[in-house]
């Protein structure tokens, strides 16, 4: 009979893990489909600013481009912040804060964001 217990109390341990990982798997699967939406947002505001820009500023677009883009070194005092699960657009603020400190090109954020 102790044997029929201890079998039923680690099914009820087995299910409550189960439960556990699905909750866990729906979270992160939220957490990624809004993380795809903010890139596909921010995709659009990148190109709607760089599409209205004036001439000078295009001009300097041009001339960084002709420069190329060098991705930072392990120099840079800046440090790209990892995701954790929690407080996505906090995530993202500070994502652009360093994409804006190291003037990062679109294709290069993404890129960068996927490595974290």
């Amino acid at each position: 009979m102790a044997d029929g217990t201890h079998l039923a109390e680690l099914r009820k341990d087995v299910d409550a893990l189960k439960d556990q990982v699905r909750v866990s798997s729906e979270r992160s699967e939220k957490h990624i489909e809004e993380i795809r939406t903010i890139i596909a947002a921010l995709a659009v505001h990148h190109s709607t600013v760089g599409a209205s820009s004036s001439i000078e500023g295009a001009g300097n677009f041009q001339t960084s481009q002709q420069q190329g883009y060098q991705i930072p070194t392990k120099c840079s005092k800046v440090e790209f912040p990892k995701f954790d699960g929690d407080d996505l657009r906090g995530w993202v603020f500070r994502c652009e804060q360093c994409f804006e400190v190291d003037d990062t090109p679109l294709d290069v954020k993404v890129k960068l964001a996927q490595c974290t």
